[in-house]
């Protein structure tokens, strides 16, 4: 099947949401947790310094602007860390969905399936070896359907009172 257009949209980015919304969460209120202290120890130490200045020499503003400065990397940094979590979580999900829909082919009876991965999906290791069990398995119920047929032919040749092999 080849696409037209392989342009990612946003909403593709939301593979599995359930397990995605839990893990992006989570995340998040940690990094407000983060933000929150820094911004408040960033904000005190920057207070002091900024009320000793304007007693000393009035450049209070300059020490304010600075403040302003790190409140802005701080959001940066936030919007980072969601836009980087999102990134994480739609290459493990996509993996994850890619073994679930093995799996369910696997226990349908099709033992030729393999999991392929897209180019950067987390899980490969994991992938390469699961495809190096099922293809060990497939030989050996190969093998095992062989004798199988074999035994199956030697009942048929002794019962019709043959002793040929």
């Amino acid at each position: 099947m080849i696409r037209k257009n392989n342009k990612r949209k946003v909403r593709n980015y939301f593979i599995n949401f359930g397990i995605q919304h839990k893990i992006v969460v989570i995340n998040l209120i940690f990094m407000l947790l983060v933000m929150v202290m820094s911004m408040a120890v960033i904000h005190t130490h920057m207070l002091e310094n900024t009320m000793e200045q304007i007693y000393q020499n009035n450049l209070g503003s300059m020490a304010l602007s600075l403040s302003g400065k790190l409140y802005i990397v701080l959001v940066v940094t936030f919007f980072f860390g969601i836009a980087t979590q999102l990134w994480i979580t739609h290459r493990v999900c996509g993996a994850l969905i890619n073994f679930v829909s093995t799996f369910k082919r696997i226990f349908d009876g099709d033992l030729d399936r393999k999991i392929n991965l897209r180019k950067g999906d987390l899980l490969e290791k994991e992938a390469d070896q699961f495809n190096r069990m099922m293809e060990k398995i497939a030989r050996q119920f190969a093998a095992l359907e062989i004798d199988n047929e074999k035994l199956r032919l030697k009942i048929k040749t002794l019962s019709e009172g043959r002793t040929e092999v």
